[in-house]
């Protein structure tokens, strides 16, 4: 599974995660899950999006029939607070904190600058 977080965006007391998810296989979908810092469930909104810019980079030579994935996913942030962000599918799980600090380092102009220079090392 290949995945990225591309950005994190707050209004209104919710935060919204906005990314992409490749699974190895493309007819599995993945699971997303938020717990607070008690490990209490969160139950996020979530909205899947087409994402081409991904299947044209990742299956260039595939034929793909649906090219969604990407999402947006939404629910209740206090600041201060640290909350799980776990994307499973198959096999495979991720988990990233979401915290004032981890928003303002991936939100950071320096940041995303750096991790696009690494793309293409």
């Amino acid at each position: 599974m290949k995945y990225k977080i591309d950005i994190y965006k707050l209004r209104d007391s919710n935060i919204t995660i906005e990314g992409w998810v490749l699974p190895r296989d493309l007819k599995s979908k993945p699971n997303f899950y938020v717990y607070d810092k008690d490990n209490n469930s969160i139950i996020p909104n979530i909205v899947y999006t087409k994402r081409s810019d991904v299947a044209d980079k990742y299956l260039k030579n595939s034929k793909i029939e649906d090219d969604t994935f990407g999402f947006d996913i939404s629910f209740p942030y206090v600041p201060g607070e640290v909350y799980k962000f776990i994307i499973e599918c198959e096999n495979d799980k991720i988990s990233q904190n979401v915290s004032d600090v981890e928003i303002m380092k991936l939100n950071s102009f320096e940041y995303r600058k750096n991790k696009k220079l690494l793309e293409y090392i």
